[in-house]
């Protein structure tokens, strides 16, 4: 579906900006601290150019954009997930990313606080989560989130199915009508599926 696939799209991007920003924000608490010296804060700045800081950059973006892609091997871009799959998934995420990372620095015998690494995942994981309720509350402000959709099954898989999408309506789905099976003999091209989708008003 054009609707879901364009939704998916804005939740990548939003996935890859929580990337980079979790990241800045980690190491900017290595920057500040209560009545830190001006040198010693134009020092510390500075010091993220060394080679050490880029190799933790790299290995940040590295280990998030796998993250990502994960993410889209389990379909959070190309379908509707509910609610606490998103939150198990991004858990999971998190915990891993937190003991890969630290194989990682233990390798390269990296410097690099471990508390930055723990707080640059805790944050990827928490700005993935509010980027993706903003993106959803903004898209559906326009109109680009709710989603017709057509349950197709007998009566019994049908209706329990069309319970389970009204229980998570941050999926955007609007069950419009109730089809029973057989009415899949008819649908042999692609055109018909979208005279079908068109006659109930309906887009998936």
């Amino acid at each position: 579906n054009r609707t879901v696939r364009l939704t998916g799209r804005y939740m990548l991007i939003s996935d890859i900006a929580a990337l980079f920003v979790s990241y800045a924000l980690a190491v900017s608490t290595g920057l500040f601290r209560p009545h830190a010296a001006m040198p010693d804060i134009a020092a510390k700045f500075f010091s993220l150019t060394y080679s050490g800081s880029l190799l933790n950059f790299v290995a940040a973006v590295v280990l998030g954009g796998m993250a990502i892609l994960w993410f889209e091997a389990n379909g959070h871009y190309r379908q509707r997930l509910p609610s606490w799959e998103i939150f198990a998934h991004v858990a999971k995420v998190v915990l891993t990313g937190v003991i890969i990372g630290g194989f990682v620095q233990y390798a390269l015998k990296d410097s690099f606080s471990r508390l930055h690494l723990g707080l640059f995942w805790l944050l990827f994981g928490a700005l993935v989560l509010a980027n993706r309720i903003w993106v959803r509350r903004v898209l559906a402000q326009y109109g680009l989130w709710q989603v017709n959709a057509l349950v197709l099954g007998n009566k019994t898989s049908a209706k329990a199915l069309a319970k389970a999408l009204a229980a998570e309506p941050t999926m955007g789905f609007t069950v419009v009508r109730e089809l029973p099976p057989d009415i899949l003999a008819e649908i042999t091209t692609h055109a018909s599926w979208q005279q079908l989708l068109s006659l109930y008003h309906a887009n998936y």
